[in-house]
């Protein structure tokens, strides 16, 4: 997760539109160390927290206020519309602008007048989150549970210092962490011999998608360390014990 004072002497500042940093696996992107970069630099700054819902809720203050956090509320995440987001900002200006920005350029009349598209939420998923909201306190208790439980199946197969669940992440995250790309190897095929699902979330990094392959980027030798080595799992919130067992027992296999 990139740091904003790494940032403030960048050689490539003065031709940066935007930077964004991401809130990775849920964990919360603290406002105010970005709030003075924001101001030192003069460039914007969108905080992309697509899964930090949970991590907004335990701490408004500190990860929301002058620089605008974008989530999701897709289906994956922990409270859910289906599909859809939101901004939170407490910039009136700048809503008013995301507002006119999701709704073809109109506010308060029918005529376009900025760079947009049509991002409004369906009244269908709108309900949706309201129904998930009414349910929120009962969602958190689900979820916990199930990231507990899935932890003691962890501990028991000797891997609390391998897989890594909430309060470290996001409930909706299960991660495995190897010790070495081999392992990663290892295990990965483990799983796909088992018939378990699972992901290096992030690729092999961003710098190596085909879209982003010649775009120029600074040394990246944690995003290449991690990146091979951090595999996703299935989790679900109501993710049975048996398929906690089962995905533990096909990591402690390609670990042999």
């Amino acid at each position: 997760m990139i740091a904003p004072q790494t940032l403030v002497d960048h050689p490539a500042l003065s031709r940066a539109g935007v930077v964004i940093p991401v809130a990775a696996y849920g964990r919360g992107v603290a406002q105010e160390g970005w709030r003075q970069f924001r101001e030192a630099t003069e460039v914007p700054v969108v905080i992309d927290a697509a899964a930090a819902f949970e991590a907004i809720v335990d701490n408004p203050s500190g990860l929301t206020g002058k620089v605008p956090v974008a989530i999701s509320f897709q289906a994956t995440k922990p409270l859910s519309t289906g599909e859809g987001g939101a901004v939170i900002w407490n910039d009136a200006d700048g809503l008013r602008a995301v507002t006119r920005a999701i709704n073809f350029g109109f506010l308060g009349t029918r005529e376009s007048k900025s760079p947009s598209f049509n991002g409004k939420m369906s009244e269908f998923h709108a309900a949706v989150g309201h129904a998930s909201l009414d349910v929120w306190d009962e969602t958190v208790v689900a979820w916990r549970t199930t990231c507990a439980a899935y932890s003691g199946w962890a501990e028991k197969a000797g891997l609390t210092d391998r897989m890594i669940f909430h309060p470290v992440i996001a409930s909706c995250y299960t991660l495995f962490r190897a010790s070495s790309e081999v392992e990663a190897t290892a295990v990965t095929q483990a799983l796909t011999e088992t018939g378990i699902e699972h992901r290096y979330w992030y690729g092999r990094g961003l710098h190596t998608h085909q879209h982003f392959a010649a775009a120029p980027h600074d040394p990246l030798p944690q995003t290449a360390r991690i990146a091979h080595q951090l595999v996703g799992l299935p989790t679900a919130i109501d993710l049975p014990h048996e398929a906690m067992k089962r995905i533990v027992t096909a990591v402690c296999k390609g670990r042999s």
